[in-house]
């Protein structure tokens, strides 16, 4: 049998996810072994789950600027102004990536709460969130640029 990407070579292994026969250089090109066109797939659903995360981040930072632009008390000076504003947004654009990596150490012991423990739960996970996004924001950024570079090397086979 022959590698389904380069018909000229024998396989020596199969992609993990959907079965393809691979040679050895896609074998090596990803761990574990992926084709190309899966891993094309996985970069996609990554890409649209770091978009929705961060319009979801720009609406909240926009809309806390918003907020604090109109209730500033008059005279604010425009450095103090154009600062605060851009500490708000960076500090309210990190709340989907805190809620995100919340959700990931949460224990399942909270799927049997009464509905006022549900209010508190979430109340408590929202500010946790406020306070760890701005600092778990840029490692999703990196980690998103990383993973991109590595689903342009599927393209390049």
């Amino acid at each position: 049998m022959s590698c389904s990407i380069h018909e000229d070579l024998e396989h020596v292994g199969i992609c993990n996810d959907c079965g393809r026969t691979l040679c050895k250089d896609c074998v090596d090109k990803f761990n574990p072994p992926t084709c190309p066109y899966c891993m094309i797939g996985w970069g996609n659903a990554v890409k649209k789950q770091f978009f929705k995360t961060a319009a979801l981040g720009a609406l909240l930072g926009i809309g806390a600027v918003a907020f604090s632009v109109v209730s500033a008390p008059p005279g604010s000076g425009i450095g103090i102004m154009t600062t605060m504003s851009l500490m708000v947004f960076i500090i309210f654009a990190g709340i989907p990536w805190g809620w995100s990596t919340l959700s990931k150490i949460t224990p399942q012991v909270f799927l049997f709460m009464p509905i006022g423990g549900w209010m508190l739960y979430f109340g408590v996970k929202l500010l946790i969130s406020f306070y760890i996004g701005f600092c778990v924001m840029p490692f999703y950024i990196w980690k998103y640029i990383k993973n991109m570079k590595l689903v342009q090397t599927a393209y390049d086979i």
